[in-house]
């Protein structure tokens, strides 16, 4: 009988060996080109998300003046200082650019070719010479902020990318149409028809605060104010008032909208008054504002960064002259009230009113009262304010059915 013979039992498993490891070393090739291209988009993720951030710090500044493009430069530098995870790099601006319109001057960059409806702030000149530069572009309603290029380590996937990959954040902002229906101060003001229409900006008011409303009838003359009955949140008691003024869950409504005073506060003038008071003057770190009933917390209901009083609209955005608050870390913007404007009432009207306008105003002044008031009590809750025209805000939307929008916007993120 013949002897059958193996053939190629060493060979196979030598062959089995080399195969295994091919496909071992491109597993790991794979899992390591993986490694590298998450480690990609996480920086890039990180570059984005700082660029968004500045280039809305930024906008929010735009007030059709040389010196908000200043401080929105300012202010993209200083959001986007943080860092991303990996080498631990300072996120930086590489540039900030300014344009009246989306398009950013086609493929072009505004840096390296300017012209009048876009530019870029140059960082190796002064303040005072970007002013007299971006004096064409002082309208701009949009910001294109540019990270600086971010290198990033190639760990395993050297023949792929090299030893090093880039990467950029670029984020445009802008601002929205106009706004109809908005979260404002819990106040409306009484100007004739004449009169809100020849407000501009930098004009100063003075509005009283009303008391003649009842349940049932109204009346408020031009240049007074009533406060804004809001039931849906818990009640409109004196403590509700004060959260409101304070900046707590904000009243809202539309232009053309239907609202209604609130007879609870103004049928019983001095604390309808101390709750408005009360509630505004934390802006100014006013100590009263933050004890006794109705007392708000610094920590929610801080005060402004700049409680300066007498101070105009101008040198507010300018941060000239700059007071501190004395014991409370400020916040920006908070002297800055969106308020609801209506028509005058001849007495006897029904205390049901319609929004007409919107506007932004300054508080300029922390709200006194009368000196027979008594201690810790505003009577006089006279508003000393400024209007300061197109202006940016932080909470609003634009509702089509109302059919008006008001010349306030927020700042929208473009790409």
């Amino acid at each position: 009988m013949r002897q059958m013979r193996k053939h190629g039992g060493g060979g196979e498993r030598g062959s089995v060996m080399v195969m295994t490891a091919t496909l071992m070393l491109g597993l790991v090739l794979a899992v390591g080109l993986c490694i590298d291209i998450a480690r990609f988009y996480m920086v890039r993720a990180e570059l984005q998300n700082a660029a968004d951030a500045a280039a809305l710090s930024a906008v929010r500044d735009l007030n059709s003046e040389v010196q908000g493009l200043a401080d929105a430069y300012a202010n993209a530098t200083d959001a986007i200082g943080n860092t991303y995870n990996f080498n631990q790099n300072s996120i930086s601006v590489a540039r900030v650019e300014f344009s009246i319109n989306l398009d950013f001057d086609g493929s072009a960059n505004c840096a390296t070719n300017p012209t009048s409806k876009c530019k870029a702030w140059d960082p190796t000149k002064s303040v005072a010479q970007n002013k007299t530069d971006l004096t064409s572009v002082k309208t701009a309603r949009f910001v294109r902020v540019t990270t600086a290029t971010a290198a990033i380590s190639v760990l395993f996937a050297g023949a792929a990318f090299g030893s090093s990959h880039n990467e950029t954040g670029v984020a445009v902002a802008g601002m929205s149409v106009g706004l109809n229906r908005l979260c404002f101060f819990p106040i409306i003001i009484a100007l004739t028809p004449e009169n809100r229409a020849a407000l501009k900006s930098g004009d100063q008011l003075t509005v009283t605060f009303d008391d003649n409303i009842t349940g049932s009838a109204a009346a408020l003359a031009d240049h007074q104010y009533a406060v804004i009955e809001v039931d849906a949140i818990n009640g409109t008691g004196h403590v509700e008032t004060v959260v409101l003024a304070g900046g707590g869950e904000a009243a809202c409504g539309g232009i053309n909208e239907s609202m209604k005073l609130d007879s609870s506060q103004s049928g019983n003038p001095k604390p309808g008054r101390d709750a408005i008071a009360k509630g505004a003057n934390s802006r100014f770190d006013d100590p009263d504002s933050y004890r006794g009933a109705g007392g708000l917390t610094p920590e929610l209901y801080p005060p402004d960064t700049n409680v300066a009083q007498g101070i105009t609209s101008a040198q507010y955005l300018n941060k000239s002259p700059l007071t501190p608050p004395p014991t409370h870390t400020g916040q920006d913007e908070r002297r800055v009230l969106i308020m609801p404007m209506t028509d005058p009432l001849p007495g006897g009207s029904s205390p049901n009113i319609q929004i007409k306008k919107f506007g932004a105003f300054l508080l300029r002044n922390a709200v006194t009262g009368a000196s027979n008031c008594g201690p810790n009590t505003w009577c006089g809750a006279d508003l000393q304010i400024e209007y300061m025209g197109p202006s940016v805000v932080g909470r609003g939307s634009f509702d089509p059915t109302l059919g008006e929008s008001s010349n306030l916007t927020v700042p929208v993120l473009y790409k």
